[in-house]
């Protein structure tokens, strides 16, 4: 008996193939800066409560 993927993920592969590389890595570029901002406001707010 073979598992179907669900509607979620079949989606989501339909749509990783049809996005460009350049456009996939501008995402990732995004996510990394928004990560870092955090980060840096996270530790900046750590050493101002010290």
């Amino acid at each position: 008996m073979t598992r179907r993927p669900d509607a979620e993920s079949r989606a989501d592969h339909a749509t990783n193939e049809k996005i460009p590389e350049p456009a996939r890595s501008e995402v990732a570029r995004i996510l990394a800066r928004l990560a870092i901002q955090r980060y840096i406001r996270l530790t900046k707010e750590q050493t101002h409560d010290q």
